[in-house]
């Protein structure tokens, strides 16, 4: 299995209390940690409501304003952790062949939009808000190594996106 290239996930990252991690996608995957387990309290899929095929005028909207209702159910829920911190994944163009047909696809641009209006709506709440650089927590790992180095962390399978919410949340535990 190929190392994480960055520095060893260092555990004093973690914040006490309740924190959620963010994978800022079309579909977009959220995990609220304490910091008294290892395993989130719960996590959330936020598709857009036309299924499958995402069209972009008509979703994105849609897919905001459900992101929207959840972190403020989760603040309410949570009103005696002020602050909650939020950590999302900042978007990062990539050198890879991937990563330049995603750019030449205006894919970048609309998970930059995705990551702002998110970063915007959570401080709005009142989230503390803190990006959480891709090759900090991932490094150069596949979708696949990170969902085994979760099951090996945890013992659990998550979805694509809910994986990498989840996977910073053990990041930021020391354990990814």
């Amino acid at each position: 299995m190929k190392k994480n290239d960055s520095k060893q996930p260092n555990s004093n990252l973690e914040p006490s209390g309740y924190y959620i991690t963010v994978d800022p996608v079309v579909n977009i995957g959220i995990a609220l940690f304490s910091s008294k387990s290892n395993i989130p309290s719960k996590t959330y899929l936020i598709k857009p409501p036309s299924g499958k095929i995402v069209v972009w005028e008509n979703d994105f909207y849609p897919i905001l304003w459900n992101f929207n209702k959840t972190i403020q159910g989760i603040w309410h829920f949570n009103v005696n952790q002020i602050p909650l911190i939020m950590y999302i994944e900042r978007p990062r163009f990539m050198q890879s062949t991937m990563g330049k047909v995603a750019a030449s696809s205006d894919a970048l641009v609309k998970l930059a939009s995705i990551y702002g209006a998110c970063c915007y709506i959570a401080k709005s709440i009142g989230y503390e808000v803190k990006p959480l650089e891709i090759m900090k927590w991932k490094g150069n790992l596949s979708k696949e190594q990170v969902n085994h180095r979760i099951y090996k962390a945890i013992n659990k399978d998550y979805n694509n996106h809910i994986a990498d919410a989840v996977g910073m949340g053990l990041y930021l535990k020391g354990l990814l």
